[in-house]
Order: structure tokens, then sequence, then C-alpha cells
């Protein structure tokens, strides 16, 4: 019985690593250095969450642009953080391409935003 038990816990354990994709760990990578850096350099409460929505290719050639959920008792913040390739360098702040805010857009609205203006308001 102890022999099929081992047999089976060995054959799932190669599975597991033979369905691993060896490029997801390098996105968990990206979205927890994202995560970690917020935490330190945002210095944020211990008891806000933060969740990660989405990440997808930045303006900045080589970054993502991870964007955060900080959920505290009252709100949702959304907060979109740049991250290079490699989990390495990070930015923190918002982006002007050519004027425009792309920081601000790929956050999506604040529910504070949302309250002054309604769902559709400017």
């Amino acid at each position: 019985m102890l022999k099929k038990v081992m047999l089976g816990a060995a054959t799932l354990l190669m599975v597991t690593l033979l369905a691993s994709d060896p490029g997801l760990s390098q996105e968990d990578k990206i979205v927890q250095t994202a995560i970690n850096t917020v935490k330190t350099q945002m210095r944020v409460p211990a008891d806000i969450e933060i969740k990660f929505v989405d990440k997808k290719e930045s303006p900045i050639a080589d970054f993502y642009a991870v964007k955060l959920m900080l959920s505290a008792p009252d709100r949702d913040i959304p907060v979109v953080v740049y991250v290079d390739r490699e989990g390495e360098r990070v930015i923190i702040g918002n982006l002007i391409v050519k004027g425009e805010n792309v920081t601000q857009e790929g956050s999506g609205r604040t529910e504070a935003e949302k309250d002054r203006h309604g769902p559709d308001g400017p």
C-alpha cells in the first residue's frame, strides 16, 4: 500500500513539473516584483490588500504595465507599476506620452472619481 502511495506521489510530482510552463515563473516574478515594490516603496499599511489585476505590454520598451488594486476597507485604489521583462527594474509614477497620462488611463477610474462625476462622466 505504501509503495502505491509513493508511486502516486512521485507520478503527480513529475506531471506537475512537466506541465509547468517555464515562462510562468518569470510572469510570477514580474507580478511579485510589482507587488513587493508597491508594499515597500509606497509604504502600504498591513491592512490594505494588494491584488493583481492585469499585466500588458507598456509603451516603455521591454517593460510591462502591471495593474494592481489596493483594497482598503472603504475603497479600492488602482495602481499601475512598470516592471522590466527581467523583473529587476521598476518604475512607480505617472507615464506621460505626448502630453497624455498613460498611467491614469491604464489604471481606470477610482471610486472617488466615479462618485464625483458618475460612471460615464469626465
